[in-house]
């Protein structure tokens, strides 16, 4: 009887420190989330915003009623948290896809409104960011310059073929260096680049 109750009252303990954990886990950040809710778009481009206190999410991606949502073919926020409260990154992607006519307009009023990097940028140990431009299938990347590198900038690609544009933004003050940013891409944002 009292090997029963024994293990009963391990049994509660468990349960109520498992419980704690679980609850300790989710409101500190410690496990990855993505949303593909095109209604939390603001949201999180405020949180965003917020986070990288310089408001860079909004020079990067546009606002929501700059779009229709019949354009857009992908959208998500991700938010990957590293090993114990050492540091986080959290990225967003809007693809939008146009007619002929518009797609070069976009392209237009992007070329006058950014402007993009066109050699690395070097730290006190040689290349801290690759920003030239590069390509990932048919889509052309463009690193926009005048941000925080690495932890704290954003790129447009462009796809002449299907006439899309990719918004992408990134936040993680504690990266140290990208060594190639086509790993990074594939790493950090899961649209298909096809």
């Amino acid at each position: 009887m009292k090997n029963k109750f024994l293990h009963s009252k391990k049994l509660i303990i468990f349960i109520i420190c498992t419980l704690i954990f679980v609850t300790l886990v989710t409101n500190c950040g410690l496990i990855p989330y993505s949303s593909k809710a095109l209604g939390r778009y603001e949201h999180y481009r405020n949180k965003l915003d917020t986070a990288s206190k310089a408001n860079h999410a909004s020079h990067v991606l546009p606002d929501f009623q700059d779009f229709s949502k019949e354009d857009v073919v992908f959208y998500e926020y991700r938010y990957m948290p590293f090993p114990p409260f050492m540091s986080r990154s959290e990225s967003m992607i809007l693809v939008l896809k146009y007619d002929l006519e518009s797609y070069i307009q976009k392209l237009s009023d992007i070329n006058k409104y950014y402007r993009f990097l066109e050699e690395p940028v070097l730290g006190k140990a040689g290349v801290l960011f690759p920003g030239e431009e590069f390509e990932i299938n048919d889509y052309t990347f463009r690193v926009i310059a005048d941000l925080f590198y690495p932890g704290d900038f954003g790129m447009i690609a462009n796809s002449d073929e299907q006439q899309t544009i990719a918004y992408l933004y990134f936040y993680n003050f504690n990266l140290d260096e990208v060594e190639s940013m086509t790993d990074f891409v594939h790493r950090y944002y899961s649209f298909r680049w096809e």
